[in-house]
């Protein structure tokens, strides 16, 4: 199955999945939702953040805006945000698991400062590095960072 046809199948599933409980919430969302995209305008973060927001928007019944601010590392545009419930960041497994630990100085912690609420979709990645590389193991990321934020 081609990516381009699995990723809106994934999405439709997930949201008719949680279309129930976010209906029973009745008042919830009462306002337009941003979401902040921390990728630039056009990548593959971008196109699955906005047709879950376009998903999410219909099942809200409530306009879902995407925000694109790109910037190293990504997760802190989210971080600065009032917790209200209505503006949600659409973090990576990159920008939650992989920036910090070969980020020396990381202002954001993804275990206190983010609530996951769902998985949008799986994409899966390698990481390489040359046989000759500093880094054998993934573990010689964490203890080597790679550049400071």
């Amino acid at each position: 199955m081609r990516l381009s046809t699995l990723i809106p199948a994934v999405l439709a599933a997930t949201l008719s999945w949680g279309a129930l409980p976010v209906q029973a919430q009745g008042s919830y969302p009462n306002k337009p939702v941003r979401m902040i995209v921390p990728f630039p305008a056009g990548q593959a973060t971008d196109m699955v953040a906005r047709m879950l927001a376009e998903g999410l928007g219909r099942v809200w019944g409530q306009q879902v805006v995407v925000e694109n601010r790109p910037g190293v590392p990504g997760m802190m545009v989210g971080k600065e945000a009032l917790p209200d419930g209505y503006t949600i960041t659409f973090g990576t497994s990159g920008t939650l698991a992989v920036n910090p630990a070969v980020i020396a100085k990381i202002t954001y912690d993804t275990q206190r400062d983010y609530a996951m609420i769902h998985g949008g979709s799986i994409i899966p990645m390698v990481i390489v590095a040359s046989a000759n590389s500093q880094f054998q193991t993934l573990k010689d990321f964490g203890q080597r960072p790679v550049h400071d934020a």
